[in-house]
Order: C-alpha cells, then sequence, then structure tokens
C-alpha cells in the first residue's frame, strides 16, 4: 500500500466512524431497540441504512461502469460471487452478534474511543474469535483440515481449467 493509499484509507476510516457515531449507530441500546420490531422498535436507524445505499449504489454502479479510481490502480473488489455456507454463517455469526450485544466489528471499533467498558470486551472477544477462526477453519490454504480440503478443492479446480485450456484436453 502505498502512502497516498494509506492517508486515503486512514481519512476514509476517520469519516466512516465520525458518521456512525453521530448517526447513534455505535450506541448498542439503539441498535437493539432498532432491531427489536416487536416491543418498542426505533426506525430511526434505517434512515442510516437509507443514507448509506443513496451513497453506496451509484458509487457501486460507477465501478461496474469501469471507473478509474482515484487513488490507487484498480478497485479490489472480492473475487467470489457464490453464495455458499461460508459466506450464510459468517452473515448470521454477524446478525446473531450484532442482534445479542448491539456492536458489529466497526462500530465497537469506533466506539472504543469512547472510553466506554462494553466495546474494549467485545473487542477482545472478536479477537478471540479471529484467532479461533484461524487455527482451526484457517482460512484459505490453512494448516487446518478445512483449509486442507479447500486447498485441495481449489487446486483440482484449476487442474479441471488447465485441462479445458490446454490444446490435447
Amino acid at each position: 500500500m502505498t502512502a497516498r493509499e494509506t492517508v486515503v484509507a486512514v481519512i476514509a476510516g476517520l469519516l466512516f466512524g465520525a458518521g456512525i457515531t453521530v448517526s447513534g449507530v455505535i450506541n448498542p441500546a439503539a441498535v437493539l431497540r432498532f432491531l427489536n420490531v416487536t416491543d418498542v422498535w426505533d426506525p430511526s436507524l434505517a434512515l442510516v441504512l437509507v443514507g448509506a445505499l443513496i451513497v453506496a449504489v451509484p458509487a457501486f454502479a460507477l465501478v461496474r461502469r469501469g471507473s478509474v479510481p482515484f487513488f490507487a490502480a484498480d478497485y479490489r473488489l472480492p473475487g467470489r460471487r457464490r453464495v455458499d455456507w461460508r459466506l450464510i454463517t459468517g452473515a448470521a455469526l454477524f446478525g446473531i452478534g450484532w442482534g445479542l450485544v448491539g456492536f458489529s466489528p466497526g462500530t465497537a471499533l469506533a466506539a472504543i474511543g469512547t472510553g466506554a467498558k462494553a466495546p474494549l470486551v467485545f473487542g477482545g472477544a472478536m479477537l478471540v474469535g479471529m484467532a479461533l477462526y484461524r487455527f482451526t477453519l484457517g482460512g484459505r490454504g490453512g494448516r487446518s483440515f478445512y483449509g486442507a480440503y479447500y486447498a485441495r478443492r481449489m487446486s483440482r479446480r484449476a487442474q479441471r481449467a488447465t485441462d479445458k485450456a490446454s490444446p490435447d484436453g
């Protein structure tokens, strides 16, 4: 990452943190009131979500049209588009965690700046969870059973693609 990209990333992170702080998303009580649609539902955070869509939808449309970033060589978009069990499990864990405690990873990091104890506890638990994932499931190509399985599966796919592309295949 170049110095210019680092500066832009820091500015974007500060802008994101300021936005979620001002909008109240770092307040777990406000998040839980928003998620509790059966009791005392507070729809105010829906405006934050709508505001995010107003910015994100046109931005992604520009990316799809092939626009070039101002401060980087290219956009770094996810390569995988398939919905699989890992995506569904991750989304479910994210939603369950957000619904139970009112923090997401981003809001917890922004809330640490308030000096409150709860985001520190959440952040510590998040780091432990990340370490457990790293040492058990291992991610792509990790040393665990799943990582080895995934690496074998990917290498078979690559071999099939190579076989199809070769003139003999």
